[in-house]
């Protein structure tokens, strides 16, 4: 095993390729919004998973008997939903032309998660993140 082309592989998840976001339907907004996301196995995302990992493990609850096991449930979803976002947020590095009416909204990570609030917008910053090396090769040769 060549311990370098991992290194080098890894050294390239940590440059952000660039994607345009497109609405529910995969067609293109007006505005061409984009977002700049970094790879999964970046050290912002690796960081976000340790973070995500330990405060799973901080908030995990064990049913009592008898208790209501369909909210534990919704609750678990919505906990992990939430750390999908949250991983999708510390991927998320830059980004254009997104705007909160007729004002151009900040890169803040407050405002990264409430674009990737939509699923949409998740799924495809997500497969960005997963897909980093192709979305790169891409890039690199347009």
């Amino acid at each position: 095993m060549d311990i370098r082309a991992l290194e080098e592989a890894r050294a390239a998840e940590e440059v952000p390729v660039t994607i345009e976001i497109l609405d529910r339907n995969g067609i293109a907004y007006d505005d061409h919004p984009t977002m700049d996301i970094v790879g999964q196995d970046s050290a912002q995302v690796r960081g976000a998973i340790t973070r995500i990992g330990a405060t799973m493990i901080l908030n995990a609850e064990d049913v009592p008997e008898g208790a209501d096991e369909t909210e534990a449930v919704v609750d678990d979803l919505v906990r992990k939903l939430d750390s999908r976002i949250d991983k999708a947020v510390a991927a998320v590095v830059g980004w254009t032309n997104w705007r909160d009416g007729s004002e151009a909204m900040e890169f803040t990570p407050e405002n990264v998660r409430r674009v990737l609030a939509f699923p949409w917008h998740l799924g495809q910053a997500e497969r960005a993140m997963r897909d980093h090396a192709a979305f790169s090769a891409a890039q690199s040769t347009s």
